[in-house]
């Protein structure tokens, strides 16, 4: 907690899945997360697991299990929270492949529709037992015809979430997307705030990643400081993962590195984007 708010941040992003009661399945990890946090005065935000999402529900049984879900789980855990990200990702549970996923057409609608039924009672659900609660819902890349949807399927959730990398920056910008700018495209397709929740440089192996992480920050905080719809940015994420070493992408999204596995740390150079001086 000292080195979040030693770089300024406020929130803290975590997973969490429940059990059926909507208790947290690992409290052993949450408790003493959540006593940090108070101490530390951060704020944390559940990215809560649609554990009983079912393809083959219908839309009646989709909405009913999202809505039990997250009412269950902010009635134990709403004095805790101020903001709550409802799934993670769930546009690629539902895009058609090879689809950019900026227009209704780019969706299975029978898929969607079982989506968007229970995170339309999640939303719900959290908010019947946590009325002054905030839900954000998350997309990536050019995902935002799912957002669009959610919002005519009467899912009234309050933030829009996004997740953005580097690749997909430098795509955006090129023909035929010519989108040199997500957080004006974004502004101009909903009236919700926009929070970025996933940020980060996509990792590769070449000596100079950590100059092109740092330069990447640099340049899309820019854009999100001068863009007044955008009121947060997540990093994805805090610190190297190396018991992920199977997978490097996962293993390196820190912008802290370890020099001794869990015992000694470093800052990248992307962290000098946040230290406060």
């Amino acid at each position: 907690m000292d080195l979040i708010t030693g770089m300024g941040m406020q929130y803290y992003k975590f997973d969490v899945m429940t059990q059926a009661d909507g208790s947290i399945t690992v409290p052993y990890l949450f408790t003493p997360l959540k006593n940090a946090a108070i101490a530390a005065k951060v704020k944390l935000i559940p990215d809560l697991t649609p554990t009983t999402l079912d393809f083959s529900a219908t839309e009646a049984k989709s909405y009913a299990a999202g809505k039990l879900l997250g009412a269950n789980f902010a009635q134990k855990y709403g004095p805790y929270f101020t903001f709550y990200i409802l799934g993670n990702e769930m546009d690629n549970r539902v895009i058609l492949p090879g689809k950019t996923g900026n227009k209704v057409t780019d969706y299975d609608p029978a898929r969607f529709k079982i989506v968007a039924a229970y995170l339309k009672g999640m939303d719900e659900g959290v908010k019947s037992t946590d009325p002054v609660c905030r839900t954000m819902i998350d997309a990536s890349w050019l995902h935002y015809g799912f957002l669009q949807m959610l919002q005519d399927y009467g899912v009234n959730f309050d933030i829009v979430a996004y997740h953005w990398y580097s690749e997909m920056e430098g795509a955006a910008a090129n023909a035929p997307y010519n989108i040199p700018d997500i957080t004006v495209k974004l502004a101009s397709l909903f009236t919700k705030p926009i929070w970025f929740t996933e940020v980060n440089k996509r990792y590769n192996t070449t000596l100079t990643y950590e100059y092109d992480q740092d330069m990447f920050f640099k340049k899309f905080l820019v854009k999100c400081r001068n863009n007044p719809r955008v009121h947060a940015l997540i990093v994805y994420e805090l610190f190297d993962e190396p018991q992920k070493i199977s997978n490097l992408l996962e293993a390196n999204y820190g912008i802290i590195k370890w020099t001794a596995p869990y015992l000694s740390w470093k800052y990248k150079e992307a962290a000098n984007n946040f230290l406060i001086n």
